[in-house]
């Protein structure tokens, strides 16, 4: 609201609300009711942390009983969200240094760059991908499955798999028998990126065997 309607001697309240886009559709619609309320509180100031695609996609699928259409929706976003921020994305270099102080050891700072593109270079999701890869490979040691496999080989093959969840599940869903079977269907993979022709549509009949 306009500063000037704010009285200095009682300051301004401001209210911090992050991952609003974690929530259930009916969380999402209470809180941005709660929201509405004191909009036009003078002093009143509300910052929501949220993927704006997500909460709309929520409240759509709260009010879809009730025959809302999704301009109406839209005019409802906006009333609420009246200026909006988008974060931009973290620059490589910066990237370079966050994901190196995350991962402590050696081994796996080397693999920053692949570790932050499997990431989408999001904050969050490097940190998560650091703690499944550390527990991944603490895993495959302990259980002896590791082999001769070596941490960069397991590295780059964790990244792929968790950046193609389909593609992880028809490989892991492919038994020990058939391993001609899965090493062909990482081979298309390989085609398929390396745009040889036919590959394409060879690889999506691998995933939809």
């Amino acid at each position: 609201r306009k500063a000037e309607k704010i009285e200095r001697e009682q300051g301004a309240l401001v209210v911090f609300i992050d991952d609003l886009d974690r929530c259930l559709p009916e969380k999402t619609v209470q809180v941005l009711e709660a929201v509405k309320l004191f909009l036009d509180k003078p002093g009143c100031v509300f910052v929501l942390a949220a993927d704006t695609t997500l909460v709309q996609k929520a409240v759509i699928q709260h009010y879809e009983a009730a025959g809302v259409k999704d301009e109406n929706i839209s005019d409802y976003i906006n009333k609420i969200f009246q200026v909006r921020f988008e974060l931009p994305p973290v620059p490589e270099g910066d990237m370079d240094t966050y994901v190196k102080a995350q991962a402590a050891d050696a081994a796996m700072q080397q693999h920053w760059k692949i570790i932050a593109a499997g990431a989408e270079a999001n904050p969050r999701k490097v940190k998560t991908s650091l703690n499944d890869l550390r527990l991944r490979w603490a895993m495959w040691q302990n259980t002896g499955q590791a082999g001769g496999v070596s941490f960069d080989t397991f590295v780059r093959w964790e990244v792929l798999m968790g950046s193609a969840p389909k593609f992880r599940e028809r490989v892991y869903r492919i038994t020990d028998s058939n391993a001609e079977l899965r090493l062909g269907l990482v081979q298309n993979a390989f085609r398929w990126a390396a745009g040889e022709d036919g590959a394409a549509a060879s690889f999506k009949d691998d995933l939809n065997d």
